[in-house]
C-alpha cells in the first residue's frame, strides 16, 4: 500500500526531542512507514470487507487494526525521540573531576592506559579550555608526539598541535584526544562542557 499522506512525519516533528540530521530522519522515517506499508498491506489481505456500503464486523476490526498500528508507530516515534534525547544529554558534559586531564597522543578507547600521554594539572572554572591549551602546548614543544614512545623531547623550533577535543572520560577526568568535534561520540564519550 503506498502513502501520500505525511502523518507520521507530521507527528514525528512535533515531538520534543533534539534536532536530527536529515538523513537520520529520512531514514527513520522511511523504516517506520514501510513496516506500517507491509503491516497494513498484509492485514488487507486477510480482510474481506462487505461490499454495498454496508458497515460489519470486518470494518470494524480493520478499523481498530489501523488504530493499533497508528498508535505502534506513535510509540515508535516516541522511542526515536527518545533516543535522541539520550543521545543528546550524552553529547555535552561537565568533568567531576576539575584538577587533572590527560592528553592522549591517539584516539584510543584505552582510557586508563597511563603510558599513553601525560597529565596536566588544571585550575580554574574551564577546566576544558584549560586542558586543550595545556595539551596543545605538549603538543606544540614536541614532549607529546603520536608515535611510540609518544614522549618527545621538546626543541626550540615549535610543531603544531594537531586539532584538539576535550571529551570526558569515564573516570570522570577531561581527556584531550586530536581529533575533529565528533571524536568524542564516535569514542561513546560526551563531549565536555567546561
Amino acid at each position: 500500500m503506498a502513502r501520500t499522506d505525511d502523518e507520521l512525519d507530521t507527528l514525528v516533528r512535533q515531538l520534543p526531542a533534539p534536532e536530527m540530521s536529515a538523513d537520520t530522519r529520512e531514514a527513520m522515517l522511511a523504516a517506520l512507514m514501510e513496516q506500517v506499508d507491509a503491516d497494513l498491506d498484509r492485514l488487507a489481505a486477510g480482510v474481506r470487507p462487505l461490499g454495498g456500503g454496508v458497515v460489519g464486523p470486518g470494518d470494524r476490526n480493520r478499523r481498530r487494526r489501523r488504530r493499533r498500528l497508528v498508535a505502534m508507530a506513535a510509540g515508535a516515534a516516541l522511542v526515536v525521540a527518545g533516543a535522541g534525547t539520550a543521545v543528546a544529554t550524552l553529547a555535552l558534559q561537565r568533568a567531576g573531576v576539575r584538577d587533572v586531564a590527560h592528553c592522549f597522543p591517539f584516539v584510543t578507547s584505552n582510557f586508563d592506559q597511563p603510558g599513553l600521554g601525560p597529565d596536566v594539572t588544571v585550575s580554574g572554572d574551564d577546566t576544558a579550555h584549560q586542558a586543550l591549551q595545556l595539551c596543545a602546548a605538549e603538543w606544540t614543544s614536541g614532549a607529546l608526539v603520536s608515535t611510540p614512545p609518544y614522549a618527545g623531547t621538546p626543541g626550540p623550533t615549535p610543531v603544531p598541535a594537531p586539532p584538539l577535543v576535550a571529551c570526558v572520560l569515564p573516570s570522570g577526568a577531561v581527556g584531550v584526544f586530536p581529533g575533529p568535534p565528533q571524536t568524542c561520540a564516535d569514542l561513546g564519550l560526551p563531549a565536555s562542557a567546561g
